[in-house]
């Protein structure tokens, strides 16, 4: 839905066609809280919905926020809390909750696609680590009942319980509320995934307010449509900070995937004949090159160092 913010524009002064009211629908039955705020500032005429460059307009946002050293009020802070929930939408709807995070100063953390984050502590005592092309949305203090940042990529939680102030972070497909646990949550473009190391973690899909608990060795996967709850099957969730991977009859491609999220070198397959390997290993914070001389000898392929990179060929 590239136009959905020209074809939003239309909607609210009433000029958008039969087929464009369709389109509206379907977002605001994904998702009803932004198309609520859009709406409300809408007619408080706080906005315009256009799109344009998301990276460009971060950058203006950080630049007005340096040359008031002060906390902006009034009309202004509006116009700042609206330009930021606008940039948000772009990347995806679930920053549109800026409402529920803005209450102090605004803290956004994100790393290039790649680099990930050193640790980052919260006002709470709260540690949170970034994966690579991740963001984070999150309040300098915390105030009010909640607990509340909003996050589009990869992080791992390591929350500090507080019963009295439950922790939610916000993903384009569900809620995840917490009081003190550790757990991961991969929040992609089509599902966010949510995997608990300890503690106990209450995921709700946004789409139809659905909830389950999940715990240690526990998975839940959100989407557009639901959320759902089964047994860990990815063992390697939190290796992309760790760095310690188990495979257990693993195919060679599933291998090749989650060293990626680790290592910064790029690993290519040059045959498909080469996935047929399964690989029964355990790497704890190995050099790529050694993970790569074992791969080399259990699948009996070639593997070769191109600038940096690998390519692996079979031998035969």
């Amino acid at each position: 839905m590239e136009k959905i913010y020209d074809i939003l524009s239309k909607h609210f002064i009433g000029e958008a066609s039969a087929e464009e009211e369709q389109q509206i629908t379907e977002f605001r039955n994904i998702h009803p809280i932004e198309y609520k705020t859009f709406e409300r500032m809408w007619k408080k005429g706080e906005i315009k919905i256009h799109h344009f460059n998301t990276d460009a307009a971060w950058q203006n946002v950080k630049d007005g926020l340096r040359k008031n050293n002060s906390k902006p009020d009034g009309f202004g802070w509006l116009k700042i809390a609206a330009t930021i929930a606008i940039i948000a939408l772009s990347v995806t709807a679930a920053f549109l909750v800026y409402d529920n995070i803005l209450t102090n100063d605004s803290v956004v953390a994100q790393t290039g696609i790649d680099e990930k984050s050193d640790c980052i502590r919260l006002a709470d005592g709260s540690q949170i680590w970034l994966n690579k092309g991740s963001k984070l949305i999150y309040p300098e203090t915390f105030s009010g009942r909640y607990r509340k940042v909003v996050l589009k990529g990869e992080a791992f939680f390591d929350i500090s319980r507080d019963e009295k102030h439950p922790f939610i972070i916000t993903t384009e497909f569900s809620d995840i509320k917490v009081l003190g646990t550790s757990f991961n949550v991969s929040a992609g473009t089509g599902e966010t995934e949510v995997n608990v190391t300890s503690g106990l973690v209450e995921v709700q899909s946004l789409a139809n307010k659905k909830k389950v608990q999940v715990s240690p060795n526990e998975t839940a996967i959100a989407s557009s449509k639901t959320v759902v709850k089964m047994e860990t099957l990815n063992l390697n969730y939190n290796a992309w900070r760790t760095g310690f991977f188990q495979f257990e009859n693993a195919s060679l491609e599933k291998v090749i995937e989650d060293l990626s999220a680790f290592y910064t070198e790029s690993i290519q397959i040059a045959s498909e004949q080469i996935l047929k390997c399964k690989l029964t290993a355990t790497f704890d914070n190995l050099s790529l090159s050694e993970v790569i001389q074992i791969i080399e000898i259990t699948c009996g392929v070639e593997i070769k160092e191109i600038d940096g990179n690998y390519v692996i060929n079979s031998n035969q």
